[in-house]
């Protein structure tokens, strides 16, 4: 079974901002269980989020020591994961941070940002391998 680190974006400039961002991010989760049923999936930023409320808050949230220690905790985890999945429409810092210690690691990275800010309905058959064209310029290996 593959370990999938699956990083959406999260920080904003209101808490309103950020509750949106996790509701997302546990649909694309969702997404990705009921697609991919040879993973194990893996976001533990979100569990930081609920840990430390405010850490992706407002537009002083890089200098958040709380941040800082969740994105050294994000690099560790990365590491040890055989893949790295972006979605949610666009690339965060810390999703850019997480591709490039990704990249460092020999991780490979899944650009699924293409897909737009919410998961698809219907991708492809459940269970079924994600086509290797899938994540176009980003795949490195095999699934």
């Amino acid at each position: 079974m593959r370990v999938v680190y699956v990083a959406a974006p999260l920080g904003a400039d209101t808490e309103e901002e950020v509750q949106s961002n996790l509701a997302r991010a546990l649909r694309w989760y969702r997404w990705a269980c009921d697609t991919q049923l040879d993973c194990a999936f893996v976001m533990n930023w979100y569990v930081d989020i609920l840990v430390y409320p405010g850490a992706d808050v407002g537009p002083f949230r890089d200098a958040n020591d709380d941040r800082q220690h969740g994105l050294l905790r994000d690099d560790a985890v990365i590491r040890a994961c055989d893949e790295y999945w972006m979605v949610g429409g666009r690339v965060s810092g810390g999703m850019g941070r997480g591709r490039h210690t990704a990249r460092q690691a020999g991780t490979a990275v899944v650009d699924l940002t293409h897909l737009g800010p919410e998961p698809p309905e219907v991708m492809f058959t459940v269970g079924a391998p994600m086509p290797v064209d899938f994540a176009i310029g980003e795949f490195s290996g095999e699934f």
